[in-house]
């Protein structure tokens, strides 16, 4: 069982600091995730999400905004930067709804806490629910808030892979055929050093589908890029 109040595993999680309503909402309703819930989710992308740490493509790769020369990463940080208002304003959404479904089930007791006496509780018109429904109803919006980051993120990711190894194609093969002639293009050359270096930091350890051609014209001697591009 995992437990997510306004931190997890002692990280404080930025998205939910917002006022103190949202506060007490996951300090008094927190989300309780089962192991087998647990192992549905990507949790360190969602807390990530939570934290308010996440990079944009450009920065996870330590590339400068003022230096990036590819239009395609700017696209791709353009998209991080409106996931992640959207994400914030779908939990704000998730929160309200949890919140009424709280206010709702306020007119119920909790039986668990009137076992053997509920039958007489009933006589006077008491109405019950259970423990597990209540907690259940508790955090349904934002539990299910988790579950679409998750796909999403999945889903933003892929892109970031699709777009960058495509993006690749005519460069490299603009860059091979300039070298065939003993030219280069540097303005190629950087977007390519970059595209690398966003995908890289994005995948450690997955190779691009190009790597081979890529990492020998970045490596040739003739061809000198900026360390800092």
């Amino acid at each position: 069982m995992s437990i997510i109040t306004t931190s997890y595993k002692k990280k404080q999680l930025a998205m939910l600091q917002g006022n103190q309503n949202q506060k007490d909402l996951w300090m008094k309703h927190p989300i309780k995730l089962s192991d087998a819930e647990k192992r549905t989710l990507n949790m360190g992308r969602i807390i990530s999400v939570m934290e308010g740490n996440d990079c944009s493509p450009s920065q996870l790769a330590g590339i400068a905004v003022d230096r990036i020369a590819s239009p395609v990463i700017r696209m791709l940080d353009r998209v991080y930067l409106e996931a992640m208002r959207n994400y914030k304003k779908k939990l704000d959404a998730a929160e309200v709804e949890d919140i009424s479904s709280i206010t709702a089930n306020g007119k119920f007791r909790i039986f668990e806490k009137y076992y053997g006496f509920s039958f007489l509780w009933r006589i006077f018109g008491a109405q019950f629910i259970s423990q597990a429904q209540h907690d259940s109803d508790a955090r349904a919006q934002r539990f299910a808030w988790m579950i679409g980051v998750n796909v999403l993120e999945e889903q933003r990711l892929s892109a970031v892979k699709h777009h960058i190894e495509n993006a690749l194609d005519p460069l490299v093969k603009k860059l091979e055929d300039l070298e065939k002639r003993n030219q280069t293009d540097v303005a190629a050359l950087t977007q390519v050093s970059q595209l690398r270096k966003v995908y890289q930091a994005h995948f450690p350890g997955v190779p691009l589908i190009q790597e081979e051609m890529v990492a020998r014209i970045l490596s040739d001697s003739r061809f000198i890029i900026n360390k800092d591009l």
